[in-house]
């Protein structure tokens, strides 16, 4: 068996100065906002400030919607807020902002989302228990190894077991 891919969640509709972001195999993502004012700042209409959190453990993409109101969606689907593990092929839904998951190791164009098997985007398989509550804190994520003080009203939540 060879070595695990990676994978990569790559803007596909919106702006951002970070067009993509890899996700290693071993190598954590700790808790991170996307949205216009996120740790992964990515504009488009409808985008919230901060629209979504993800959290990457190594081995699996977790993500969570910041608010009822205007939810992310993964492949049309409201992602809700609580930590949830998506599978690859799929995208997620910021506004009119289009994020794509997938697997490094795919032969990938335009039509490898939208012909593969329906996933269960929100994987069924050994899912992770609850996270704890959101800390209650001021300190949020702005990259992946980089926390500073800042002034949010919401926190960003503990990743999950």
């Amino acid at each position: 068996m060879g070595a695990l891919a990676g994978h990569v969640l790559e803007i596909r509709d919106g702006r951002s100065a970070r067009p993509t972001l890899e996700l290693a195999p071993g190598k954590t993502v700790n808790p991170m906002s996307i949205g216009r004012h996120g740790a992964w700042a990515v504009d488009a209409t409808g985008i919230l400030d901060e629209h979504v959190f993800l959290y990457f453990d190594g081995r699996a993409l977790f993500v969570q919607s910041v608010d009822d109101g205007a939810p992310a969606l993964c492949d049309g689907q409201v992602v809700p807020r609580a930590w949830t593990r998506l599978e690859a092929p799929c995208t997620v839904g910021l506004g009119s902002a289009t994020l794509v998951f997938r697997s490094l190791d795919l032969d990938f164009d335009d039509d490898t989302v939208a012909n593969a098997e329906p996933p269960s985007h929100f994987s069924s398989s050994s899912p992770p228990s609850p996270p704890p509550p959101p800390r209650a804190s001021n300190l949020r994520p702005r990259s992946p190894s980089d926390f500073e003080v800042d002034t949010v009203k919401k926190a960003v939540p503990a990743p999950p077991d």
